[in-house]
């Protein structure tokens, strides 16, 4: 098992965690829902009841148990898909909504692939990104799991500009995080996601959950981008 799968197995794990992110956008998601990059289904799961989910995905083992998660489901379809390919086929499906979370980051020219969704997106729908944040957070771990960058609000929102989408709502999330990476991977030089914070973490999500949503921080492990076509 890579790093990438690792962490991701770790993260599948985070019931509230994976709730709090879905939470964020769930009230911009349609009813045609395309998640590229799918990988385990931590969000996906909420999406089983819209009239159409395509789960994208270029992990063997991912696409083999989102298969078996989905078996029997006349509302989705799951493909396995290299996202650098031309993918722009998949506007077939007439997807409202495109999601991706914890993707672009993954991808050396992601200003391609902004452009690649903008095509496949029906006009008047929207995209979800979730994204590392800050620069100043990127370690060796990073790497490690395949991270080209993290993000600040400008560059995000200036790609998302320049590949032809209308920003609704850009955002950061999880200050808690953001401190536990800097602390693990950056001063620690942590090679691994630490299960015993991840598990107390995720036990006070509820929390963190209200208090950002009084503070709106200008800071966080994530970024969260909301556009319309």
């Amino acid at each position: 098992m890579d790093k990438m799968e690792e962490a991701l197995n770790s993260i599948s794990k985070c019931e509230s965690y994976n709730r709090w992110v879905f939470s964020l956008f769930e009230r911009y998601v349609g009813d045609s829902v395309l998640e590229i990059g799918s990988g385990l289904g931590d969000i996906s799961k909420f999406f089983k009841t819209r009239k159409r989910l395509i789960l994208v995905d270029n992990n063997k083992k991912f696409i083999s148990h989102l298969e078996n998660e989905y078996k029997g489901r006349s509302n989705a379809v799951v493909i396995r898909q290299d996202i650098n390919d031309d993918i722009t086929w998949l506007k077939k499906f007439c997807p409202d909504t495109v999601v991706c979370v914890n993707v672009l980051e993954h991808i050396e020219d992601d200003s391609r692939l902004l452009k690649k969704i903008h095509d496949i997106l029906q006009p008047g729908g929207n995209m979800i990104i979730l994204a590392p944040a800050l620069k100043s957070l990127y370690s060796d771990f990073d790497v490690m799991v395949g991270h080209h960058r993290r993000y600040s609000k400008r560059e995000l929102r200036d790609k998302i500009v320049a590949a032809g989408f209308r920003e609704k709502s850009i955002f950061y999330f999880n200050i808690l995080g953001a401190l536990g990476w800097f602390v693990c991977f950056k001063i620690m030089r942590s090679q691994k996601i630490n299960e015993h914070w991840l598990g107390f973490f995720d036990k006070i999500v509820f929390i963190l959950k209200n208090f950002e949503r009084l503070i709106k921080p200008t800071l966080g492990l994530s970024i969260v981008a909301i556009c319309a076509k």
